[in-house]
Order: structure tokens, then C-alpha cells, then sequence
């Protein structure tokens, strides 16, 4: 018979209990068939999700923007493990507001012409004219700015070039006017989309998929304006089909960008984040116009995310749509959402364009929204809300009727 002390034989009791405790818990956390639910992979150059904290928050954003001739490239091994279904993301925030793009695509318009006019009369007139006309073009363009020059520059240049200066004036005029604003619940709503996809090699861009438009990633904020869904970044993920999935095993490239010119500087565009990675690797890359530049010690937030199994169930309701009782302009809609993991619930409406997001993410409770009718044309619409889970799993609440007089 062998006698312990009792000073030892307790801390060794607990540490085989605490063991084998450990061991249990491992075992069953791994099991699908005991917990029942999907098992959900994530796949990044950094381990988590949440680690990509960086530029899309706040701060300084390193010019990481998703612009038009500016995209995004992760290099990825493609899971080996059997999965039901593949999803491509981003973590993306900063965004800004219709009229914002408009205002800042206007400022750069008007400073690429002006350039262009003061290009042309450069040795053409004096210094003390070239000024005058230098301090007007600062004050940018408008439909009087081709009648002032004119005046400016009479007697001093031939009539050629003032057509030629007229036409540039008419040629951004024309190219601002096209920037459609729109209403919250307009034609422009969704027209800046941000698009994803993968492929087997970096230089060929797939087709894609559009990942989200640039109403629905949170927005920026101003130091001088007040504006509304100003949050943190968030993932946004989109599915897609396995006939996407490039043949054969080893590493995809997920590449994200956007066709909206408009989105061409840190002004205009949202901003993709990053996380702190390592100077050894060297699967990321910026695409500016074409050409390749390999990202070091910071890493893009791209990512495949796989699920194997059915999605999480999930349900959700509206239960009442009220004036709101201080904003006049606003409804109040109350929400209720159940179910395991979820990612975000926000509202849509239906109108001449389809069903579109409306309000904003909301992931946690209470699930209650507010939307702005200001704006929005006489009529009857109909409106549902919409829950998400983070194994991709989605639930509708019945259509709602409402009346905007």
C-alpha cells in the first residue's frame, strides 16, 4: 500500500481531474455531432478575424483605400478539409456619403481643368493675367466661369484658344453633372459597389462577385459635418458558386476592387483593413493601375471563410413600425431576431429598383431600427427585415405594408 501526504495527494488529484477535464472538453467542442451545429473555418494571412484592425477604423489610413484602379491581392491556400460552402470577404469602413464623392470628384474635376487651362495660356500672356486667372479658377467652376475668362482674356489670346478653354470648362461641367446624388432610396443607391473574386493567378482578375455596395460599409466621420452610421469596420462576405472555385489544389488569389471611377482617392473611396503580419511573407499585394506592389509587415483583410454543414437557423420578426416620436422624418421599427451567432439584422425595402438595405447593421440586441423617409416619393412600399449568422445561414420576417404620404 502505498500513503501519500495529503500536501502532495490533493494538488495531484486536482491536476488529473483539471486533465482530464480538459481532454473532455476538447472532445466534445470538436464534435459536430454532439453541439449539431456547422463547422466554420476561417482562412486569412492572419489566424482571426478580428485581428484586422487597423486604417478602416479610424486614424491614419495608410492609403488603403478600394479605388478604381486601385485594388487589393491575397495570395491563400484553398482548404483541404471537405466544406459545403465558400465564402470570399473584406473588412472594410470609411465610406463616404453620396454628396461627399460628388463634392470631392467635382474639386478634382475642376483642379484637372483648371491645370489644363493654365497649361495652355502659360507664355501666353503675363504673369500679372496669369495670376487673375489662376485666383478665379481656385474658386473652382461654374456655368459663369467661360463668360468671366472671356473677359479676362480679351485682346491678350486668339479666339482658337479661348474655344479651346471654353470646351475644357464644358467638358467638367458635363462630367460633374453626371455624378447622380440621388435620393437615400434613389437610382444611386448601390451604384458605388465593391466587387471580389478569386482566381488561380494574380494578373488574371476573375469576374466576381459584388461583395457590398458603398451605402452599406460604415461611414466616416467629418470633423465639421454630423453624419449618421458612422461605426466600426465590419466583414462583409459573399458566397460563392463551387463551378467559381478555380480547378486543382494549392493556393487561390482573392482579389477585391471597384469599377466606379468616382472611388479614386481616400476623399472618395472606402477603406479595406489591415492587421500586423510579418515582413517573411509574401502573398499580398496593391494593384495600382496594373502594376503589382508586394505589401510587407502589414497584411490586407481578405479572406475565405468555409462552412460544412447547414447553416445556423434562424428567425426574425418585425413586431411594430412607428412615427418616431423626436425625428418626424424617421420610422422606429421594432425587431426581434433569434438564433445562434448572429452577424448583423438590418431592414429592406422594396420600391421600383427591388429590395434594397435600408438603416443600418445592427448585431446585437436590441434589434431596433430606425430608417429616413425623407426623400423617399409618395407611395405605398413594402419592407422586411432581413438576419445573417456567421455560418451564412439568412432569415426574412414577413413584408410589412407601409404608406410615406
Amino acid at each position: 500500500m502505498i500513503l501519500l501526504n495529503k500536501k502532495l495527494f490533493y494538488p495531484i488529484l486536482a491536476v488529473v481531474i483539471l486533465t482530464v477535464s480538459a481532454g473532455c472538453y476538447k472532445s466534445y467542442a470538436g464534435s459536430k455531432d454532439n453541439s449539431g451545429a456547422p463547422q466554420i473555418k476561417f482562412i486569412g494571412e492572419l489566424p482571426t478575424p478580428g485581428e484586422f484592425t487597423l486604417f478602416a477604423n479610424g486614424g491614419w489610413t495608410g492609403n488603403w483605400y478600394v479605388g478604381n484602379g486601385h485594388g487589393w491581392i491575397s495570395k491563400i491556400a484553398l482548404p483541404q478539409e471537405k466544406y459545403t460552402s465558400l465564402y470570399m470577404g473584406a473588412r472594410l469602413g470609411r465610406s463616404k456619403t453620396n454628396e461627399q464623392i460628388k463634392k470631392a470628384t467635382a474639386v478634382a474635376l475642376y483642379s484637372d481643368a483648371g491645370q489644363k487651362i493654365i497649361e495652355i495660356l502659360q507664355d501666353k500672356i503675363s504673369n500679372e493675367s496669369l495670376e487673375e486667372i489662376r485666383d478665379n479658377l481656385r474658386n473652382g467652376i461654374d456655368s459663369k466661369t467661360p463668360d468671366i475668362l472671356v473677359s479676362l482674356l480679351a485682346g491678350k489670346v486668339n479666339e482658337d484658344i479661348v474655344k479651346d478653354i471654353k470646351l475644357i470648362i464644358r467638358e467638367a461641367l458635363s462630367e460633374v453633372s453626371e455624378i447622380s446624388v440621388g435620393r437615400p432610396y434613389g437610382t444611386s443607391v448601390g451604384r458605388y459597389n465593391i466587387m471580389i473574386g478569386i482566381s488561380k493567378s494574380k494578373e488574371k482578375r476573375p469576374e466576381g462577385e459584388i461583395l457590398v455596395s458603398n451605402d452599406s460599409i460604415p461611414r466616416e466621420g467629418a470633423g465639421s459635418s454630423a453624419f449618421e452610421d458612422i461605426s466600426e469596420s465590419r466583414w462583409f462576405w459573399v458566397k460563392t458558386e463551387k463551378e467559381k472555385i478555380p480547378d486543382g489544389d494549392g493556393a487561390v488569389y482573392i482579389h477585391l476592387w471597384t469599377e466606379s471611377k468616382e472611388l479614386q482617392s481616400t476623399e472618395t473611396a472606402p477603406i479595406l483593413a489591415g492587421g500586423i503580419g510579418s515582413n517573411d511573407r509574401e502573398n499580398s499585394y496593391i494593384v495600382i493601375e496594373n502594376e503589382y506592389k508586394m505589401i510587407k509587415y502589414f497584411e490586407p483583410a481578405l479572406a475565405l471563410k468555409t462552412v460544412n454543414g447547414a447553416p445556423t437557423e434562424l428567425s426574425i420578426e418585425i413586431n411594430t413600425i412607428k412615427n418616431h416620436p423626436t425625428a418626424k422624418q424617421k420610422y422606429l421599427v421594432s425587431v426581434a431576431a433569434y438564433g445562434k451567432d448572429i452577424t448583423g439584422t438590418w431592414l429592406e425595402l422594396k420600391g421600383e429598383n427591388g429590395w434594397q438595405k435600408i438603416g443600418y447593421y445592427i448585431d446585437a440586441p436590441p434589434y431596433e431600427q430606425t430608417f429616413n423617409r425623407e426623400g423617399l416619393p409618395a407611395g405605398n412600399y413594402h419592407i422586411r427585415a432581413v438576419a445573417q449568422s456567421w455560418s451564412g445561414g439568412r432569415a426574412y420576417s414577413a413584408i410589412k405594408k407601409i404608406s410615406v404620404e
